[in-house]
């Protein structure tokens, strides 16, 4: 018989009774949950700044609408109506 039937050692000497195959189990859990996590993080990651180019895009859109409110002549009658005053 070759040695590749044989059995493989324990991978942790400590705890003989841990299998290569709960080994590989544990790692490949593992590895999903950080990539769970980091495509978690990423969402929200994205989400914040897409909040925060929108909230820009608001207040440039209010400034430009400020901006020009504030460069056009008052409304006629309003306080600084020229009033003809007979003398």
């Amino acid at each position: 018989m070759s040695p590749f039937y044989w059995r493989l050692p324990a991978p942790v000497p400590l705890v003989p009774t841990v299998t290569v195959d709960q080994v590989g189990q544990a790692l490949v859990g593992g590895v999903a949950v950080v990539t769970v996590a980091h495509g978690a993080a990423s969402y929200v990651r994205s989400r914040r700044i897409r909040a925060a180019e929108r909230r820009q895009v608001l207040a440039a859109e209010a400034a430009v609408a400020d901006d020009h409110r504030a460069g056009e002549p008052p409304a006629p009658g309003g306080d600084d109506a020229p009033t003809s005053e007979a003398g």
